[in-house]
């Protein structure tokens, strides 16, 4: 298991519940709407990062709304604004406080972002400032009926309260899948809440059957 932090993962009356998708009808559909996916333009898909292999041209901002805001991978000075986002995240599924685990996870955000080649960070940057992200990271299951193995796990969208409203996380998620995609997965998974459901449920993502369950380990 990778190490990726699976607290979201509650049943529905915690406010969070599991959403599947179909990762090939999606984008496909997606494809059909211009500006919708960074084949399109809507990612700055900067050279050499893992997030952006079959994208090396460099791309300009995105206007969405009235922001102008740039969609493009993370970097590793961006790992404590991604830990920032991550607790917004937390607090909106209503985890206890507890800075802990703060300072391991941007070390880990500050490696993963540039070297694992399963996992890719995209972030809104408004004229330097990191105000919304989201993440996906594949994961290698045996085939079954639907999927021939290869999924990509969806999490750490949130948004910064000034900077909601102008689109910012349905461009990332659109962005997340789009790179799922071309690395063959052919499903996608995430844990929603209650706040982020209509812009999953937009996309395509469904209620699954069997809700999630949890042993720690430690």
């Amino acid at each position: 298991m990778r190490d990726v932090d699976h607290a979201g993962r509650r049943r529905r009356q915690s406010g969070v519940e599991g959403k599947v998708a179909d990762l090939g009808r999606i984008v496909a559909a997606q494809r059909r709407q211009p500006g919708r996916l960074g084949r399109s333009g809507l990612i700055d898909r900067r050279h050499g990062h893992h997030c952006a292999r079959r994208h090396r041209q460099h791309r300009g901002p995105t206007i969405v709304g009235r922001v102008s805001l740039t969609i493009r991978p993370a970097v590793a000075s961006d790992a404590a604004a991604l830990v920032d986002l991550r607790q917004l995240m937390f607090d909106s599924m209503g985890t206890p406080p507890n800075d802990s685990w703060q300072s391991d996870a941007e070390a880990w955000f500050a490696d993963h972002v540039v070297t694992d080649a399963d996992l890719c960070v995209l972030v809104a940057d408004e004229a330097g400032q990191v105000v919304a992200s989201g993440l996906a990271i594949l994961q290698r299951n045996p085939p079954s009926p639907g999927s021939r193995g290869l999924s990509a796990y969806v999490a750490n969208i949130a948004t910064l309260p000034s900077a909601r409203g102008q689109g910012a996380a349905t461009r990332i998620l659109d962005g997340l899948l789009e790179w799922a995609v071309e690395q063959g997965a052919d499903r996608a998974e995430l844990h929603a809440t209650e706040v982020g459901r209509p812009i999953y449920e937009k996309v395509g993502f469904v209620d699954t059957a069997c809700p999630s369950m949890r042993l720690s380990l430690r």
